[in-house]
């Protein structure tokens, strides 16, 4: 703060910053302003839920699910028990990289794209208060 001038003490907003686990981040400042962005807002903007829900249906429709519950589980201390798993993986590793391969290329970067605007959203609440709390200045 030593590095601040007095024109800059003028327009300067303290703010006290806590993260939390339903909320993303909580900030206050010294008039009681409260910013906040919460996880399931965080996740419905960058649309995690519906490309969930589309992979999932996208899933059930060519019969991934089965061969998904099928495997053993790869979690485990036992070599026996692993080498199950790993040879169960490679006669379904054809029918899961067809599944996976690159059908999800491009939701992977649109959720990359929009995890990228949203953070960007939250430094903007920081510094300008954000769309969230200055609804006539939206962009």
């Amino acid at each position: 703060m030593s590095d601040l001038d007095d024109e800059d003490m003028e327009v300067f907003k303290p703010m006290g910053v806590d993260p939390g686990h339903s909320v993303l981040f909580t900030s206050m400042d010294t008039n009681r302003q409260c910013l906040r962005l919460t996880n399931p807002e965080f996740y419905h903007r960058i649309g995690h839920m519906r490309r969930r829900y589309t992979r999932q249906n996208n899933a059930e429709q060519c019969g991934i699910n089965p061969i998904m519950s099928s495997l053993p589980t790869k979690k485990t201390v036992s070599v026996p028990r692993w080498m199950a798993y790993c040879r169960q993986l490679c006669l379904c590793l054809p029918s899961l990289t067809n599944f996976y391969g690159s059908a999800f290329t491009n939701d992977r970067f649109l959720a990359y794209v929009s995890k990228q605007k949203i953070l960007d959203e939250a430094v903007n609440i920081f510094v300008s208060g954000g769309r969230k709390y200055k609804k006539s200045k939206a962009r």
